[in-house]
């Protein structure tokens, strides 16, 4: 979802801050950042895209995202090496402060 639409995700789909992800019932997303991260998400899934930087020349990173409902993968990329107090995952329960892993988290 982008603004008040829905965009159908492709390969190679530019994501947008304050893009909300939207798998349908019964379907996984995969999405891979430019720094690596990797985030599959389950079926009816919602996750807002809050933040994201990667820019390694100007040492800038920032990746937060909010788990709004339904279950995500998330695997580290660089920016969780290179600079993890920088990365964020949150639910209506919980936020994770990532240090460089991978785990699973789940949102009612």
């Amino acid at each position: 979802m982008r603004g008040d639409g829905a965009v159908q995700a492709q390969p190679g789909t530019a994501l947008l801050i304050s893009d909300q992800l939207v798998s349908a019932a019964g379907a996984t997303a995969g999405i891979v950042f430019k720094d690596g991260t990797r985030l599959t998400l389950g079926p009816g899934s919602e996750l807002l895209v809050r933040d994201y930087v990667f820019e390694p020349r100007q040492a800038r990173y920032a990746f937060s995202v909010h788990l709004a409902k339904g279950q995500a993968i998330y695997s580290s990329g660089k920016i969780g090496k290179l600079a993890p107090g920088s990365v964020k995952v949150s639910s209506p329960m919980a936020t994770v402060g990532v240090r460089g892993t991978t785990f699973i988290i789940q949102a009612e």
